[in-house]
């Protein structure tokens, strides 16, 4: 399953795609792609 994470450097804050997936056992988050600051993301989300 797919889920976006927010990570804060230098006080911006900035989102990330990860994707949860099972390995030996486990579950593994793997990072998938950079989506740009949250103040970007922002402003095109509410356009849907």
């Amino acid at each position: 399953m797919a889920h976006i994470r927010k990570k804060t450097i230098k006080g911006k804050t900035y989102l990330y795609l990860y994707e949860t997936c099972r390995e030996d056992g486990r579950v593994k988050s793997v990072y998938l792609r950079y989506l740009g600051p949250e103040r970007v993301f922002e402003k095109y989300k509410n356009r849907a």
